[in-house]
């Protein structure tokens, strides 16, 4: 028979402490209206967790008291005594995430912010897997990429299927968002995955890990009358306030993204046929039209604006000092602008965006254009925006329905 470990302390591991954000955002500890739903979640992945121990471990005996103590910030340990079954060396796991991420900004694409949050997730995981190898020792230096870090850790402890399950229910009990754990789960997923294609592992562990439910979220949006006020807020008498009004306009007229705003530049912009070049996410490239407002805004702005900068740069828009602006100076813009024309509620860059894709819905234009020129890979990205069809539906349904007549 199969003698069940000690199940660590619930209370110790899902430490009211340390809820952070939300849902776990309360002052008081433990939280009362959030730890069931804690616990239960906890409990669930930590079980999953045993049962797979077991089904490999058969009728072999049963594991010790104390081998599964918790280890540092309530970490549960694996034994480090035993070996899992295509588990692979920390070594080799810390040694291959700088060519890793080499080969995800030169193969395939991905920008530069994707890359430096992976690289977080990876240096978290790493310093998880070494309190989980040695608790006793205190880990304040983060593991480097290059496989520095792993001589204290045991020869015989794996990185496996029951690390990215444990380092998961870890992230939960820290009270993580769905959507950071997803994208944690996604950076492991895309590592192991290059270690497979490398030949440097057998499979991947996290195929068997489903990614957490997303809220889906309605977007936020401006009506008309609001985005035309903000359009016209800034004061052009000066190169500033030009400069300011073509961005906001360019905001709207293509529904840029502040990143891709910023990054314009000069060559990839066509006034003759009213067209810009946009890389996009993952470098994805992709054609949008602007209005012929919009048009003569930005040839103004390049012709007797831009040149008062002295620019240095080939982006379209510059500082004072002619270097490339900031994103932060353009949501700071779209902030003050917003809360200038009277508007309470929060405002960011993407909410413009948000805006161009619905009134082009309201205007009659079909999801697949609306895709295109968002440049969303997948239409289930765009089908969000399908809410501000309700009310033109109802209208339509009151107008034309026979029975509404009589």
């Amino acid at each position: 028979s199969i003698v069940l470990p000690p199940f660590p302390n619930l209370a110790d591991f899902f430490g009211g402490s340390r809820h952070r954000g939300p849902p776990f955002a309360c002052k008081k500890a433990p939280c009362p209206h959030h730890s069931d739903r804690l616990q239960e979640e906890g409990t669930r992945i930590l079980l999953g967790v045993f049962l797979r121990m077991f089904a490999r471990r058969g009728t072999r005996g049963h594991m010790e008291d104390g081998r599964n103590r918790p280890g540092l910030a309530g970490k549960p340990s694996l034994d480090p005594e035993r070996e899992s079954p295509g588990g692979l060396s920390p070594a080799l796991v810390f040694s291959h995430i700088r060519p890793w991420l080499d080969y995800l900004l030169a193969v395939r694409g991905l920008s530069l912010a994707t890359v430096t949050a992976y690289d977080e997730d990876m240096r978290d995981f790493c310093s998880f897997v070494q309190e989980l190898a040695c608790p006793s020792e205190n880990h304040t230096n983060r593991p480097d990429m290059a496989g520095t870090g792993t001589e204290t850790i045991p020869a015989a402890m794996n990185v496996g299927e029951e690390t990215i399950l444990l380092y998961l229910s870890w992230g939960y009990s820290r009270g993580l968002e769905a959507r950071t754990q997803a994208r944690r789960l996604a950076a492991l997923r895309s590592f192991f995955g290059y270690l497979v294609e490398q030949g440097l592992a057998g499979e991947n562990p996290t195929e068997k890990n489903r990614n957490p439910k997303l809220p889906r979220h309605l977007p936020t949006f401006l009506s008309v009358s609001e985005v035309q006020a903000m359009l016209a807020f800034p004061d052009t008498s000066g190169p500033r306030g030009r400069r300011d009004a073509c961005m906001l306009e360019l905001l709207y007229a293509a529904g840029l993204r502040v990143s891709e705003l910023v990054e314009l530049t000069l060559h990839a912009c066509d006034l003759q046929t009213g067209m810009l070049r946009i890389f996009g996410k993952g470098a994805k490239e992709r054609l949008v039209p602007i209005h012929g407002r919009a048009q003569g805004v930005l040839l103004d702005y390049l012709e007797h604006t831009r040149p008062l900068f002295a620019p240095q740069t080939p982006h379209v828009f510059v500082n004072r000092f002619g270097k490339e602006l900031t994103r932060q100076y353009v949501f700071t813009l779209v902030r003050d602008c917003a809360r200038a024309c009277g508007i309470t509620r929060p405002v960011s860059p993407h909410t413009l965006r948000h805006s161009f894709a619905t009134h082009l819905l309201e205007g009659g234009a079909d999801l697949r254009s609306v895709q295109t020129l968002l440049g969303h890979a997948d239409i289930a990205a765009t089908e969000i925006y399908t809410h501000v069809q309700t009310s033109r539906l109802m209208g339509l349904h009151r107008l034309y329905h026979p029975r509404t007549r009589t």
